[in-house]
């Protein structure tokens, strides 16, 4: 491990100590979650949402161990505004800037779906082809394969229309039982 990879590790532990979610005699454990994982998930992870994220993805690893199938979490990070041109058509001629009125704005709910589980091949495939059929564009993945053979996947997805996740997680479970993909 890189001497910044190492510092970066003992900040974010330090913080997490700080705030009281986590305990000091804690820092061999949250080493090895980073160990067992590539140096691109800290810069994934240090960077964007925050420490609190190693910790859940930790947990959401520890679930898929423990009960040898998928865990899954899911929550609401931000509403996003995008602008679009409404006649169909994608606009006028290319010189011509459309006016106000024909501008509008559509708003986007964007929620991270964290998956977790042995690793197999196909995996990406079928977890990609679950969140299709929940009705979820894919924004952003980032997938980490570990040393011990787990696999984390962490989307960031809009298609789901409110911020409450229960109903979310509710009917990517459901898909995952009826897909046959829950226990790997």
């Amino acid at each position: 491990m890189e001497e910044a990879d190492a510092e970066a590790i003992r900040a974010l532990y330090h913080g997490l100590v700080g705030t009281g979610k986590l305990r000091e005699e804690e820092l061999s454990s949250f080493r090895r979650h980073f160990d067992r994982l590539p140096s691109s998930y800290l810069t994934t992870r240090y960077m964007w949402p925050g420490p609190d994220d190693v910790l859940l993805d930790r947990k959401v690893l520890s679930d898929a161990a423990a009960n040898k199938r998928i865990a899954a979490h899911a929550r609401f990070i931000q509403r996003v505004r995008l602008p679009y041109d409404d006649d169909g058509f994608g606009g006028g001629p290319p010189d011509e800037q459309p006016t106000l009125p024909e501008l509008r704005q559509e708003e986007l709910l964007v929620h991270e779906i964290i998956f977790a589980s042995r690793d197999k091949p196909g995996l990406l495939s079928q977890l990609s082809t679950l969140m299709n059929c929940v009705r979820l564009h894919i924004r952003e993945a980032h997938i980490f394969t570990t040393i011990d053979g787990f696999c984390l996947s962490i989307f960031h997805v809009d298609g789901w229309s409110r911020e409450d996740v229960k109903g979310l997680i509710e009917a990517i479970e459901d898909e995952l039982i009826r897909e046959k993909v829950y226990n790997v």
